[in-house]
């Protein structure tokens, strides 16, 4: 596995051209992309997606944020169900680097809902 100690300067056009093409159904390459992402969360920089807004990519997402468009590849493509040549578990990686810093515990409005009749 490739662990980059020192992002290179294009580090974060290198991220968004590749959520581009992760989320295309039709990428042969998914699962490399999804590779690729999940070693480039070995650097801090990767924080970055957690704020990440971007156009939604119907009908894939009703999210503009990119990680949930993520977790979105992650969760609607297993076993080849949004894209026939990718299965996106390599994403998991990602999130598990991501966790590690507390994304799960980053409040977002979007995330805020109710649940018998109280906010969450």
């Amino acid at each position: 596995m490739l662990v980059l100690h020192h992002p290179p300067s294009n580090y974060g056009c290198i991220v968004l051209c590749r959520l581009n093409v992760i989320q295309n159904a039709a990428e042969p390459n998914a699962n490399e992309i999804a590779m690729l992402l999940s070693n480039l969360a070995k650097s801090d920089q990767i924080l970055k997606i957690l704020a990440l807004k971007r156009a939604v990519p119907k009908p894939l997402s009703r999210s503009e944020y990119a990680i949930d468009q993520l977790m979105d590849c992650f969760v609607k493509g297993a076993g080849g169900a949004y894209n026939k040549h990718a299965d996106y578990d390599y994403l998991s990686y990602l999130f598990a680097d991501l966790a590690k810093v507390g994304y799960y515990h980053v409040p977002r409005l979007h995330n805020i809902g109710t649940l018998n009749g109280r906010a969450v």
